[in-house]
């Protein structure tokens, strides 16, 4: 929600304390976005890291704790070794032991922000949709809701809604509202690489409710 907010993710200097506490270059702020001031830290108590741009996505978010706990066994056997050393084999178990849980440990964290942010513009695209059918009460005009650029981006009384790479948005015909409140609404589906939404909107009271929430 800091981004739908904001306009934009935290900067490398706000980092994440920005979803807890206000800051002044963020005056849309409306937080704070997380209940406990704790959720920063790993299971272990340390600060979650974060990077911007990231190298697995728009950010990366991620704990080193969990990388050097599990690699531990394996640096007590190559303690206990001492001056009887060890084989060129057990170390390149190791490198790929410790290679593959950071594989683990970054998949994972990026298939977290990409539901997030999948998320967040759901919640979006919902009140948009709420407020299209509030124009057209007050206004007593029809008001449409169109995806364009072959879902990319959407058009609305608000302008154009640009959509982050990766989301987008499928309609088979524009989203309607009319004078009296009433909805001629298609089936609607926001979509990321890896999961997708649809959102079904109720033709007389407009009411919009997602799938899995």
């Amino acid at each position: 929600m800091f981004r739908v907010d904001v306009g934009r993710y935290p900067t490398q200097q706000e980092g994440l304390e920005a979803l807890v506490n206000p800051t002044q270059s963020a005056p849309n702020w409306n937080g704070p976005y997380l209940k406990k001031e704790s959720a920063l830290q790993d299971p272990w108590g340390n600060p979650y890291l974060y990077q911007i741009p990231g190298q697995h996505g728009e950010v990366d978010v991620y704990s080193l704790e969990t990388t050097r706990r599990r690699a531990e066994p394996a640096r007590r056997r190559m303690s206990e070794a001492g001056s009887n050393g060890f084989t060129l084999l057990e170390m390149l178990v190791v490198i790929a032991i410790t290679a593959m849980i950071s594989g683990i440990v970054a998949a994972n964290m990026e298939r977290t922000l990409d539901a997030l942010e999948l998320q967040q513009n759901v919640r979006l695209l919902q009140a948009d949709l709420r407020v299209a059918r509030a124009t057209a009460l007050r206004t007593g005009k029809s008001v449409d809701l169109e995806a364009t650029d072959h879902g990319h981006e959407y058009d609305w009384i608000g302008g154009s809604r640009f959509l982050p790479a990766g989301i987008t948005l499928s309609m088979s015909r524009p989203f309607v509202v009319y004078p009296d409140g009433s909805v001629d609404a298609p089936p609607i589906v926001m979509s990321s690489e890896r999961r997708s939404h649809a959102l079904a909107v109720d033709p007389v009271t407009g009411g919009v409710t997602v799938d899995g929430q």
